[in-house]
């Protein structure tokens, strides 16, 4: 999975300040929006978002 992406949609959830809104702004599914955010969470071992 391209880690660049994965920031970027890490980015856009920190600015909407949920996955929907963020898909909806990148227009990707929130499906894809959640594995971006997996795919980060599992690089850094940690949980990003409360």
């Amino acid at each position: 999975m391209d880690t660049l992406k994965a920031i970027q949609v890490f980015v856009s959830i920190a600015q909407h300040g949920n996955l929907t809104k963020a898909a909806e702004h990148l227009n990707y599914s929130r499906a894809m929006v959640s594995r971006y955010l997996e795919h980060l969470e599992h690089t850094f071992s940690t949980r990003l978002f409360q």
